[in-house]
């Protein structure tokens, strides 16, 4: 295992899954993500080859197979994100999604590494879905999978050991369908964070110093949409699988960031759901001009 103390090898990984969301602004939060986050000459950049999401063939890449939308574009684009990490030997990776699904190539991969790491998972959903709920989005189905218990469909997707329950942190869960809220009572998995003004920073706090390193999954979807408006339930026509929207303030957000970089490792970090609907919009208003194109 990789000591704090030692020097890494952090790589970033452009993961523009949108497949597994149903949205084509997934697509586009990766790449302007890739131009927010601070310049470092240092990390490698892997890019996961995903075409950017086209009218003509929008449906037809996400016709069901085994009650998933898109399942085999999503397969490959996970086998190619497994094939970038393992080259890459790298032992610190951050990830830009795309949606949540783009967690768990990277987690998986440095669990290899640090096998007794622990998950924090920002969220206003648990990500713990399977097809039979009637949701046939896989970004709702990535932790589960990661616990050892995701769909059929992803069964022999995992390489390494599943992370267990004990191990898995939730921030910022709001209301939860019934097989959802049924998981985790299963599996005795804490939450944290339930509402704005009841965020309990010890307990992040705690959770963290008890593993070495940890994973962190911040979707954006965890802040409030009346806030903050690139994200999912800003959104006027937004339905998703029925949870419901975020309620954290960035700032929030940000003081659970720095407790958690304070308390233990960060080893991984993945931006997952961020939505710029209105950057998307005006690129695609320019697509529309010859001077850009011929």
């Amino acid at each position: 295992m990789t000591s704090s103390s030692s020097k890494h090898s952090t790589v970033r990984l452009i993961y523009p899954d949108w497949v597994s969301g149903g949205l084509s602004t997934y697509w586009w939060g990766s790449k302007v993500l890739e131009r927010l986050i601070p310049e470092n000459n240092n990390q490698q950049v892997l890019h996961v080859d995903i075409p950017q999401p086209h009218a003509s063939s929008f449906q037809q890449t996400l016709q069901l197979e085994q009650g998933i939308a898109g399942l085999k574009h999503i397969l490959l684009a996970h086998k190619q994100a497994e094939q970038l990490l393992e080259k890459s030997q790298a032992d610190h990776v951050i990830t830009l999604g795309g949606s949540c699904w783009v967690s768990h190539a990277p987690f998986d991969y440095l669990h290899k590494l640090y096998p007794h790491a622990g998950i924090i998972w920002i969220d206003a959903h648990p990500d713990v879905s399977h097809a039979q709920h009637g949701y046939p989005m896989a970004h709702a189905m990535v932790l589960a999978d990661l616990m050892g218990h995701g769909d059929e469909a992803f069964t022999s997707l995992r390489q390494n050991d599943p992370f267990a329950p004990s191990d898995i942190l939730y921030v910022g869960l709001q209301q939860l369908l019934s097989p959802q809220q049924d998981f985790l009572t299963e599996h005795q998995i804490c939450a944290v964070a339930r509402s704005a003004d009841k965020l309990d920073g010890n307990a992040i706090e705690v959770f963290a110093r008890k593993h070495n390193q940890v994973l962190v999954h911040l979707d954006i979807d965890v802040l409030s949409p009346h806030l903050f408006h690139d994200t999912y339930f800003a959104a006027p026509n937004a339905e998703g699988d029925g949870s419901g929207a975020g309620v954290l303030r960035i700032e929030q957000v940000s003081r659970i960031l720095t407790a958690i970089t304070q308390s233990s490792e960060m080893i991984g970090f993945t931006i997952a759901e961020y939505l710029p609907f209105s950057a998307e919009k005006l690129a695609q208003l320019l697509y529309e001009l010859p001077i850009f194109t011929t």
